[in-house]
């Protein structure tokens, strides 16, 4: 069977080089074999999640007609709201002399290898993703009678369930390489960023991209994590990807990373309900960046709602009001948070000093806003501190070193902002989604102590420590930027 794993692991790659080169050449091609698998996973459970709408059974050539389809359509698109980028003519020659290459051949490697390990923690949740999987590779469809469909809807699907489903389409049992393999896949992809962001490469900066890859990789929760048959680890790649790519745009002024970082958010959202939390977080820093302009905000958005929308929109219709998951109201409360943000920074999009003011927020309006809270909700702030902060953040789950990292970072911010600007976009999103899981857990109203939110800090790992050692060559003094190339 494990060949089969393998195949689909191949597939995934191959898909999203096809995507990716077809829709963004202007990529280096580095650049689209290092985002390939990304790409592929996302694009392969929207042609999963366009069947699952059309309430059609899910077979290998359903599939495959879908995923064309996918890519067609989103040409089209393409070619409306970002007619640049969008090649007039393909040549199979040149894709398969830029496809098959080193990094492929690197990460026909690394999907062995977890393979033949053959090694995946699996825990009650595990169990469903899988078995949602199988249920609709076997001709299952999701009616509305469906025993727990809001719960499968907003709990096992997309992105994660249909890696399940298709799993089982190319004859394979149990999925449990793809997500080790991905989060090494990101590894590489950050340490490639520090090299394309940072010239010359001197020894210091080879150090900090081994020191790096050391201290990420065999971070105990990361190590762990990246096994077990869960969503967490495919939300934190795509969160991740999108906040690097808005950091590579802005450090290297090429427009393409920021279309990309929108098209990750996207599939971010649609691996887990709770990233619509973290897309509030890109939209604010993508919205605050004086590099953007009005008409390159209203493509990002598009890019962003055009992926995550549909899906959302069809879940809601099959999600009531009262249901032990998530209800309808926090689903369509963060979704209309998204669209009233994106409006809101439209219309002000040519007030630069509005802009900076609302950059600001983050250092003055979270302190100032947990001493309202505090006063309004004296209770629901207690819990959220015994709870997220002594229990999960300082307590069993040893997130105690992220916490110190950060403070430390946080006195060193200032002095590493005024050495380089785009700091700012790597350090802001963990304070941002801490905050957030905070809030959450304060009106949750769940008080158990075996929580999603302990998890969730997962989700801002590897961005973290990737900005400890930005900081670290910027306060070296040693950092110099490439020239950037527009498009």
């Amino acid at each position: 069977m494990v060949e089969y794993q393998l195949i689909l692991l191949i597939f995934v790659y191959l898909a999203g080089s096809l995507f990716i080169w077809l829709i963004l050449p202007q990529l280096k091609s580095i650049d689209k074999q290092l985002l390939s698998p990304f790409i592929g996973i996302g694009f392969s459970a929207i042609a999963v999640g366009a069947l699952l709408i059309l309430q059609l059974s899910l077979t290998l050539i359903s599939f495959f007609i879908s995923l064309l389809l996918i890519f067609f359509t989103i040409k089209q698109i393409l070619n409306k709201i970002l007619p640049q980028y969008v090649p007039s003519k393909f040549s199979i020659k040149e894709f398969v002399f830029d496809t098959i290459s080193i990094p492929l051949i690197v990460y026909v490697i690394i999907s062995i290898l977890f393979v033949k390990i053959g090694y995946g923690n699996a825990s009650p949740d595990s169990t469903t993703f899988e078995g949602i999987g199988r249920y609709l590779e076997q001709g299952g469809i999701l009616k509305s009678n469906v025993l727990e469909l809001p719960f499968i809807l907003n709990g096992r699907l997309l992105i994660v369930g249909s890696m399940h489903v298709i799993n089982r389409m190319f004859h394979d049992y149990h999925l449990y390489a793809l997500n080790p393999t991905i989060c090494v896949w990101l590894l590489i992809f950050l340490s490639y960023t520090i090299l394309k962001v940072y010239s010359p490469i001197n020894k210091l900066n080879r150090f900090s991209i081994f020191l790096f890859l050391i201290s990420l990789g065999l971070y105990k929760h990361y190590f762990n994590g990246m096994f077990n048959i869960h969503s967490n680890q495919l939300a934190m790649v795509y969160f991740t990807l999108s906040i690097v790519s808005l950091y590579l745009f802005s450090a290297l002024n090429d427009r393409v990373w920021v279309y990309i970082g929108s098209l990750t958010m996207g599939f971010a959202c649609l691996t887990r309900i709770d990233m619509l939390m973290g897309s509030l977080i890109y939209i604010f820093l993508l919205s605050v960046n004086n590099k953007i302009n009005s008409k390159i905000l209203v493509r990002c958005y598009s890019i962003f709602f055009i992926v995550c929308l549909p899906w959302r929109i069809f879940t809601l219709y099959h999600t009531p009001w009262d249901v032990w998951y998530v209800s309808f109201l926090p689903i369509i409360t963060l979704l209309g948070a998204n669209i009233i943000c994106c409006i809101i920074f439209i219309i002000i999009n040519e007030e630069k000093k509005l802009l900076n003011f609302f950059s600001k927020l983050p250092i003055g309006g979270i302190p100032l806003a947990m001493i309202v809270l505090f006063l309004s909700y004296p209770d629901k702030i207690n819990l959220a501190w015994n709870l997220f902060v002594k229990f999960v953040l300082l307590g069993h789950s040893t997130w105690l070193l992220l916490v110190v990292s950060l403070i430390i970072s946080s006195i060193s911010f200032s002095y590493l902002i005024g050495r380089d600007k785009n700091y700012y976009i790597l350090y802001t999103p963990a304070v941002l989604y801490l905050f957030m899981l905070f809030f959450l857990v304060a009106f949750s109203g769940y008080a158990k102590e075996d929580i999603s939110v302990d998890r969730m800090v997962l989700h801002i790992v590897p961005l973290h420590v990737f900005s400890l050692f930005v900081g670290l060559i910027t306060a070296s003094g040693q950092k110099e930027l490439k020239p950037f190339r527009s498009v």
